[in-house]
């Protein structure tokens, strides 16, 4: 009997074994297209490539990324993710590959934990295999991963599945044996500190006890007690930090009502895209439902009420299919629009968490059918139509995922998709205009940027946006049209007073200029660029000693700001302080100021 142990054991660890390194090979030949894509220009600046203390090397760069919330305007705390992109710069930089093979390392290595696990809690490998693969390779999830920014998705997943094997461990093991609770915890804070929202957790793990292990609810509650406390320190966190950097301004729905017949079409289209995945988008309309009988609506409440009822039905006989669907709901919680928490209501990252836990619940579901058919069909033809059409649905997957995958390879084939999909969506409009100037390609950018324009007259962004180009094509009169309209619906944006006060400067209005610049130091003291801007238009009136002064304020924000270094030595020149003029100088071109001939010339015959 211990010899048959022994080679049951070896059997089933080499069976997971083989089974992780599979899965991982086959995520990673999947995505490996990904590599070669770009950044975009969806959040991928505010996390990565305008991220100063992502640039700053050793301790003092690890020490901003440990303790400030970038980015500062989301208000998210998740060093655990940004110190993954400090390592990134350190290795390569601003090259996106690196960027990219990190999304798709963490991805692939976290699908073979989803294997690990299942293996652990089913002892069925083809269920397991099964199960990981239309999570790894479901369309829906690619946005995790492809799209860079969103690395906290998948690092919080990688996170939460150690942490979920440590508690395994620790259930399974004597009581002595409590590091593995420890481990857990630590696992579960630094999947908190990547992404707050796997605050669902504890659920997940309340569900096994229940479902699988059969441990009272109470006990269950007494075990994972300090799971909660994790959660719901990282939730107030989160509200605080939305709250603090003014986003929780957000108001997307009219009455309670339609918040609660909204969040049932959600549910409803969450369910029915992990079926069906089609008409995929990174970016959806901000649509809600009044009416508790439109279609979408009706589906979710069916969905939700027989998720609920499967739960409670299935717990003795089928407890997989119950903790599966337990799964699924309780990784749903946090995107359910319960607490409107910007900038989506909707979107396909959403289902990253919860996508593993419906599967397992459905091939579960099939397999105990084929079982319990035998008698009614050949089982052995069953069993091999039915394999025949999971690796079909697995096919045709993967094909949708490198479909999906392709859309995000840069900016404009992103936002282009997106338009083309729902085109009265102004966001979709404005970033592919965005993304078309960055470009230089500066006509097909006022033609988007003049559709958001005909889509909502009142977007301030979209007239800012315009008048940037505008002031780019030399059409200042047209710009400063432009950034007026802004600012009537956006008295409050520092970007576009100063943008104006740069198109003043271009047509010589000086006196308007620095009344624009000094507006944007009003509305933002630390806004850098403002400084830089009105330190030259005090130089352009000769008034040398407050352009110097602007440009030091510029500096004591940020002594990297190499335009600034530039313009103070020019200023420091015309002023005799050549010295001064030579070390600004020189200090621009370490930080990648283009050469400045003439006043290199200039600066000759003094050094």
């Amino acid at each position: 009997m211990f010899e048959l142990q022994t080679i049951n054991r070896e059997t089933t660890l080499l069976s997971s074994y083989v089974g992780f390194v599979f899965v991982v090979l086959i995520v990673l030949i999947i995505n490996l297209p990904t590599l070669s894509y770009e950044f975009t220009n969806w959040d991928d600046p505010s996390y990565v490539q305008e991220v100063e203390s992502i640039r700053t090397p050793g301790w003092s760069g690890i020490k901003e990324v440990l303790t400030k919330p970038i980015p500062a305007s989301h208000g998210d705390y998740i060093p655990v993710t940004i110190f993954s992109y400090w390592i990134d710069y350190q290795l390569w930089q601003f090259q996106p590959k690196g960027y990219h093979l990190t999304n798709l390392l963490i991805h692939a290595l976290s699908a073979g934990l989803i294997f690990l696990l299942l293996q652990r809690l089913t002892l069925r490998p083809a269920v397991s295999i099964m199960v990981t693969l239309l999570f790894a390779l479901h369309p829906m999830n690619t946005e995790a991963v492809t799209w860079i920014a969103e690395r906290k998705s998948v690092m919080a997943m990688f996170w939460m599945l150690l942490s979920f094997h440590a508690f395994l461990s620790w259930q399974r093991s004597s009581a002595v044996k409590r590091k593995y609770l420890y481990l857990s915890l630590l696992c579960y804070v630094l999947a908190c500190l990547s992404k707050t929202a796997v605050v669902f957790f504890p659920l997940v793990l309340m569900a096994y006890q229940v479902c699988l292990a059969k441990m009272s609810l109470y006990r269950s509650i007494v075990s994972v007690i300090s799971f909660f406390l994790i959660s719901v320190v990282t939730g107030m966190g989160r509200l605080f930090g939305h709250y603090t950097s003014g986003q929780m301004v957000w108001e997307p729905f009219e009455t309670p009502w339609v918040q609660v017949i909204t969040i049932f079409e959600i549910f409803g289209s969450y369910v029915r895209k992990l079926m069906m995945p089609t008409n995929l988008n990174n970016s959806y309309s901000l649509e809600t439902y009044s009416s508790l009988f439109e279609p979408g609506v009706f589906f979710g409440i069916l969905s939700m009420m027989g998720m609920v009822i499967l739960i409670v039905k299935c717990i003795r006989h089928y407890p997989l299919v119950s903790f599966g669907l337990a799964w699924y709901l309780a990784a749903w919680l946090p995107h359910a629009q319960i607490i409107a928490i910007p900038p989506a209501l909707r979107a396909d990252r959403y289902v990253y968490y919860s996508s593993t836990g419906l599967f397992l619940a459905i091939v579960f579901a099939t397999e105990q059918w084929i079982i319990n058919a035998k008698h009614l069909f050949n089982s052995k033809w069953l069993r091999g139509a039915i394999c025949a059409l999971g690796f079909i649905i697995l096919c045709l997957f993967a094909s949708m995922t490198i479909l999906r995958n392709n859309v995000w390879s840069n900016s404009i084939s992103l936002w282009r998709d997106s338009v083309k999909k729902d085109y009265q969506n102004p966001l979709a409009h404005t970033n592919l205009g965005r993304a078309y100037e960055e470009e230089g390609m500066l006509d097909d950018a006022i033609s988007e940027h003049k559709k958001v324009l005909a889509i909502n007259s009142n977007i301030a962004v979209a007239h800012y946006n315009l008048g940037n180009v505008y002031a780019r094509q030399g059409r200042l009169a047209e710009a400063i049209s432009e950034y007026k309209q802004s600012l009537a619906i956006d008295p409050n944006s520092a970007e576009a007073h100063t943008d104006l006060g740069n198109a003043y400067f271009k047509k010589g209005m000086l006196n308007e200029a620095i009344f624009e610049h000094k507006q944007s130091l009003v509305i933002n003291p630390n806004y850098e660029k403002a400084y830089v801007n009105l330190g030259v238009a005090y130089g352009g009136k000769g008034r040398l000693d407050e352009a110097i002064s602007e440009f030091i304020k510029a500096l004591a924000k940020n002594p990297n700001l190499a335009d600034a270094h530039n313009n103070i030595a020019v200023a420091y020149y015309y002023k005799g302080n050549y010295k001064l003029a030579i070390d600004h100088y020189d200090k621009a071109q370490e930080l990648g100021f283009g050469v400045n001939q003439k006043l290199l010339a200039l600066l000759k015959p003094y050094r």
